[in-house]
């Protein structure tokens, strides 16, 4: 099942902006597929990684050291 960036952002209580700017500094891990109209969709496993970024984030660790824990150097 896939959903659309509104759902995650509801879900999460993430704002859409966000989710998209993660999206982009995490592009390893969170690879949204876009529909003919360009619309993002997320699977299970995406908002899964947002879910842990966000955990991350609340404990206060950068993104930079985000990146490193969750192997991602993009």
């Amino acid at each position: 099942m896939e959903y659309r960036i509104q759902e995650v952002s509801e879900k999460l209580q993430v704002q859409r902006s966000t989710i998209r700017y993660w999206a982009t500094e995490f592009s390893g891990h969170i690879q949204p597929r876009r529909t003919n109209g360009g619309q993002r969709r997320y699977t299970a496993e995406n908002i899964s990684t947002i879910e842990q970024i966000k955990q991350l984030r609340r404990h206060g660790m950068s993104l930079a050291e985000i990146k490193r824990k969750l192997g991602n150097s993009d």
